[in-house]
């Protein structure tokens, strides 16, 4: 049994889908695959922040050189996928929550085979939070960047059961605050699905 896992590996350990690793594209050539879903997260981290859009987020963060230029074109290639959002009942419903985690990371101690793995012990799950707000209890949001057809949603959805019972756990646990409502919102096809 490890000592300590990230909730991707927990997800990845479970085979439930493979993860693709970075790519880092050289100058002028387009950016894709995981890099870009980086760059989008990072982008939705500041459009929830400030309650602007896709644009004015990706012209800020170029200012701060938080985007290089090459980074900047591939945000603003697909910055519907951020506006889908924020035209949503969710993101209405997040303008007015009480309080809002963005990008919050967080380490959570769990019996090793309450995850899966066998063996005992303890293991410390380290994640990431893409977006939880509060109303009368958290409202737990991830985002993908996973290209899924209206075949496919559902099967993906359920792949990130496990990822968002643990994201779930760790938010009650941490806060002492429930969670009343899990969701994917896959970004290419701008689809919120309730897990």
């Amino acid at each position: 049994v490890p000592a300590k896992v990230s909730v991707s590996t927990v997800k990845q350990a479970q085979n439930i889908r493979r993860f693709l690793r970075p790519v880092l594209p050289d100058d002028g050539e387009e950016i894709t695959g995981a890099r870009l879903g980086t760059l989008i997260h990072s982008v939705m981290e500041h459009v929830v922040c400030t309650g602007g859009d896709a644009v004015q987020a990706a012209e800020r963060m170029l200012e701060n050189k938080l985007l290089t230029k090459q980074e900047h074109s591939a945000v603003l290639k697909n910055r519907e996928w951020i506006d889908g959002f924020l035209k949503t009942p969710l993101y209405a419903r997040l303008r007015n929550a009480k309080r809002v985690l963005r990008e919050q990371p967080f380490n959570l101690e769990v019996e090793a085979d309450s995850i899966g793995y066998e063996g005992s012990g303890t293991m410390l799950v380290q994640g990431i939070l893409d977006l939880a707000f509060l109303e009368d209890g958290w409202v737990l949001v991830d985002y993908k960047t996973d290209r899924v057809t209206k075949e496919t949603l559902a099967q993906t959805a359920q792949g990130y059961a496990v990822q968002l019972a643990l994201y779930a756990r760790a938010l009650a646990e941490i806060t002492g605050i429930p969670v009343k409502e899990r969701y994917l919102y896959f970004l290419r096809m701008q689809e919120c699905v309730k897990v």
